[in-house]
């Protein structure tokens, strides 16, 4: 009816005014049969599968087919839920791509193993409200366990009292955002042989061994995280090409960040690693390209920086624009034996370079005045 009329109007016009809304009378009835006309004319227009064109919408054929993925909600809850257990919600449900869940639980104390399925977010109310406890704490005990799964998502708890706090194995997709990992015997978070895990924004304290530990994975963005009085390590990398950026690493009980890197190419980008006791800073060792980068690393109770390899896969390793400072023993060592690292527009006081071919320039002590080269 409503385009009957613009049509009507249109048309009183070119009577009065000649033929110049003649051509727009004519571009009118162009646009009509492209966007609105049946078939094949809609069908034009249509720019991907799923797909719903003009025509779906004028005769009501829409499907389900045609449309993105809705999730499932179910809700857990002490009470008034669909469910009062976790790991029953999960177990009831059987999600594919085309039918993701989400499993929303409300606030509370759930004590319980929580074993993850693919295509599903476990979605917390918050994690000062929101709790996973395991029973027990023995050596196969994962607070939440994610194994060979792909697309999967936990946010808003705090998770404890497992042997680790979020176990995840051979997973392709995965987030980890937003809780707190606190008071498991060993690592907080354990990501091995995964792909394309993003670990970010959490808490991760108090646990009895690494806060994070990521191994033999490929692309993990660790970032904006609060690792701080680990047993441990704060982040452990074992030759995995992890993205380490932006988090805040303090008073764990050995080193900041401590790579065994092989043949991965991890990046160490703008972490404030701070208070670190009877280890390093950042300790990186191996065979791999490293990018060490905006970092500033302070007070720590051995060495600040520690750099060594002895075969490098044909690239410089890179030390730039770092802050290092407050080092019981140096605030930078070296030893890249027949390897090229470049050390420069850095700040520190003390550096010990062995076996090293350094390319270094621009670096300065904290009082302004030159640092000594490599």
């Amino acid at each position: 009816m409503v385009i009957l009329i613009i049509f009507k109007i249109i048309f009183m016009e070119v009577l009065m005014k000649g033929k110049n809304y003649i051509y727009g009378l004519l571009s009118v009835f162009i646009l009509f049969f492209v966007v609105f006309a049946p078939g094949q004319a809609g069908a034009a227009v249509c720019g991907g599968t799923p797909c719903v064109d003009s025509a779906d919408i004028i005769d009501g054929s829409v499907t389900r087919a045609d449309s993105v993925p809705l999730e499932h909600v179910i809700v857990v809850a002490e009470s008034g839920g669909d469910f009062t257990s976790i790991q029953a919600a999960i177990s009831s449900v059987t999600p594919t791509a085309n039918d993701p869940y989400v499993i929303k639980v409300m606030p509370g104390t759930y004590i319980e193993l929580v074993t993850m399925k693919s295509f599903m977010h476990l979605q917390g109310s918050g994690a000062e409200v929101t709790t996973i406890e395991a029973p027990t704490d023995t050596s196969s005990s994962y607070t939440i366990d994610i194994n060979d799964l792909e697309n999967v998502q936990v946010s808003g708890f705090t998770v404890r009292g497992g042997w680790y706090g979020i176990k995840t194995y051979s997973t392709t997709v995965l987030t980890i955002i937003n809780n707190i990992i606190t008071d498991n015997k060993a690592a907080g978070i354990y990501n091995y042989f995964s792909e394309f895990a993003v670990i970010m924004e959490n808490i991760v304290t108090a646990n009895g061994g690494s806060g994070i530990l990521d191994n033999n994975s490929i692309k993990t963005m660790i970032s904006n995280n609060m690792v701080t009085t680990n047993g441990y390590n704060g982040i452990d990398i074992g030759a995995s090409s992890s993205y380490v950026i932006g988090n805040v690493i303090e008073g764990n009980s050995a080193s900041g960040i401590f790579g065994h890197i092989a043949d991965r190419e991890p990046v160490i980008k703008g972490n404030v690693i701070q208070n670190n006791k009877n280890g390093i800073g950042v300790s990186m060792s191996g065979t791999a390209h490293v990018v060490i980068t905006g970092n500033t690393i302070s007070n720590s109770q051995f060495k600040g920086l520690f750099v060594a390899t002895s075969n490098c896969p044909g690239k410089a390793m890179i030390v730039t624009h770092n802050k290092i400072t407050g080092s019981a023993s140096r605030d930078v060592e070296i030893n890249v034996l027949g390897c090229t690292i470049n050390v420069s527009y850095n700040i520190y006081d003390t550096v010990n370079n062995i076996n090293g071919a350094g390319v270094g320039m621009y670096n300065l002590k904290t009082d302004g005045t030159p640092a000594l080269a490599l």
